[in-house]
């Protein structure tokens, strides 16, 4: 990395994403792992030492001098391909909610209901993409998250979704039979779609998405690229809201 000012202290995220250095003219210089600079944080000349926090969004900057230490809240935007996967709502909304989801997660299962209220409440004004991201530690998730795309193969997703999320703490092979014939599926495309490698292919690329944005867990949500800390219906509909007024301000 080419640089025109001189490095006071350097601090690397986790998995190597992002390189911050912190130099002499009192900035945060914000690299990607490519070595491109993606931002200037200016923080003033008081500080000597940088380091980050466990989900990269924190930083913390400390002052031998002044024997201080200052906390950064960093707001990453991603960009997250949302191309060929299931969705909800305008193909064309202001607003699109990429949700990180596993369907043997309690906390995803509960989540459901509060999606529908803000795709109730902004019926033209938000999207609403679903990406898998089976988490390793549930025995069922990457089967079920496969089943899902084999369903939306017979236009059935969501139908599907709701099922499998309804039953998110007995899913196994008998579950999975029984929420088939619920869905009223085509069990010899379903059983094709299921051992299809293209099936298998775009949940492991969803994962790698999630990944490359830093998902840790699961639900995670990104409104228009940011990560949603707080997924209350109360911060969905400030967030949302913020983003809006975005949109209008840069129409007029």
């Amino acid at each position: 990395m080419q640089m025109d000012t001189t490095p006071i202290d350097i601090a690397v995220s986790l998995y190597d994403k992002w390189i911050f250095v912190l130099n002499d003219k009192g900035e945060i210089l914000c690299f990607s792992k490519d070595g491109s600079l993606k931002e200037k944080i200016q923080v003033g000349n008081q500080f000597n030492q940088i380091r980050v926090g466990p989900r990269d969004n924190l930083l913390f900057l400390g002052s031998s001098k002044n024997k201080t230490v200052e906390i950064i809240e960093l707001d990453f935007t991603y960009k997250i391909s949302t191309a060929g996967s299931p969705f909800k709502g305008p193909s064309n909304a202001p607003v699109v909610l990429v949700l990180f989801t596993d369907f043997e997660c309690p906390y995803c299962a509960q989540l459901v209901p509060v999606l529908d209220q803000v795709l109730k409440k902004y019926p033209k004004e938000v999207k609403l993409v679903f990406k898998n991201f089976p988490l390793q530690s549930h025995r069922y998730a990457m089967n079920a998250a496969i089943a899902a795309l084999a369903a939306e193969s017979q236009g059935k997703f969501w139908e599907f979704h709701d099922l499998l999320f309804k039953n998110y703490n007995q899913l196994n092979d008998k579950k999975l039979e029984e929420i088939i014939k619920m869905a009223g599926l085509n069990k010899q495309e379903f059983d094709k779609k299921m051992h299809d490698p293209q099936t298998i292919q775009k949940v492991k690329k969803d994962t790698i998405e999630g990944i490359n944005a830093d998902v840790r867990g699961t639900p995670s949500v990104f409104i228009n690229g940011k990560l949603l800390k707080n997924l209350s219906m109360t911060e969905f509909i400030k967030a949302i809201d913020k983003e809006l007024k975005k949109v209008q301000k840069g129409s007029n």
